[in-house]
């Protein structure tokens, strides 16, 4: 850690340091400026001792409507090629079919929960991973807020767009910041609540349409901040309980199982409207429920672990392996698409 900088402060269970880097295009003198970031090292998560740093990577991200910035350390990976003691390792092998749809059990009543795949082990006994119904109802919570502030936004461009007529706005030149925003807003296909904050904040440094005009706009851009702080935390809180559940289950398989076979399925082509010129075989229902369960990042959760505590890992063609007889070998019904 103290290669990054200087310590900034310490707080229990994290530690707080200066990163300096060389940012942005070099100055008339051929030096390049120093940017320095804050970077929060938490417990349990510190740098790698002894092991090379390949890049750091920068990242900025809009969180409600603010830049929060992140930075990536990517490490040289260790030789996963050798295994000190094969013979320790499981030899029990399981096989990871994915799918998704709704289903509801005992224990939860009249909640329902999400089954995101199913395994089978060597001796043919299934077992099944399912979003719990309290993942479920985080992420509905935070559609209904996003669905709040959506209703807001067109709310208030209805509003406010009557009143942008070029009269109102003749005093303003071309390049003026808040006639370029007004031109986005009216070139855009719906009202989106970042873009009607945007547009407050512009209408703020120059109030063409009146003090009364702006109170409002004012107000309702506080309110919209809050209230996309409040959706964006939900959102979050609910995808890290996903990945929470899905790192669990692929620590608990390459723990238990030596050998991993999982499906090979193009996720993103599953999640196309068509296909080939061709309507999506996939109805409405099973696209959403498939945002919901992300499986490809069940999977590489697997791909992760099996790489980290070296476990074999194949992949299969997805070709009616949910439809083909693991006795017989006969193929049962449809494609695959019909069955997921």
């Amino acid at each position: 850690d103290a290669e990054l900088g200087h310590l900034k402060r310490e707080r229990k269970g994290k530690r707080i340091v200066a990163m300096e880097m060389r940012t942005g295009n070099p100055q008339e003198d051929g030096s390049v400026p120093m940017s320095t970031f804050l970077v929060t090292v938490h417990e349990g998560a510190e740098l790698l001792p002894n092991v090379p740093l390949k890049t750091v990577k920068v990242l900025r991200e809009m969180r409600a409507g603010k830049p929060t910035w992140f930075a990536v350390f990517m490490f040289v990976e260790e030789d996963a090629d050798e295994i000190d003691d094969p013979s320790a390792l499981p030899v029990n092998a399981v096989g990871i079919d994915f799918g998704w749809r709704m289903v509801r059990d005992s224990e939860w009543g009249e909640h329902w929960g999400l089954r995101v795949a199913t395994l089978i082990n060597g001796e043919g006994k299934a077992e099944h991973i399912t979003l719990p119904p309290d993942f479920i109802k985080r992420l509905e919570r935070a559609s209904e807020q996003q669905a709040a502030l959506d209703t807001s936004a067109n709310d208030f461009w209805l509003r406010v767009a009557p009143l942008l007529t070029d009269d109102a706005l003749s005093s303003l030149e071309d390049d003026d910041w808040l006639k370029v925003v007004i031109g986005k807003a009216k070139r855009a296909k719906r009202p989106y609540p970042a873009l009607m904050k945007l547009l407050a904040e512009a209408h703020e440094r120059n109030p063409v349409l009146g003090s009364e005009v702006q109170a409002y706009m004012s107000t309702w851009a506080r309110q919209a901040q809050r209230a996309m702080e409040a959706c964006f935390g939900a959102r979050r809180r609910a995808l890290d309980h996903r990945k929470h559940v899905y790192r669990n289950v692929a620590a608990r398989l390459v723990h238990k199982y030596g050998l991993l076979a999982i499906k090979d399925i193009n996720f993103a082509d599953l999640a196309l409207l068509e296909r080939a010129g061709a309507e999506n075989e996939l109805s409405a229902k099973s696209r959403s429920n498939r945002v919901i369960a992300a499986p490809s990042e069940l999977r590489e959760a697997i791909e992760v672990a099996a790489k980290r505590e070296r476990r074999e890992l194949i992949k299969v063609p997805a070709v009616n392996t949910t439809v083909t007889c693991s006795i017989c070998g006969h193929v049962h019904g449809g494609p695959i698409l019909d069955v997921l």
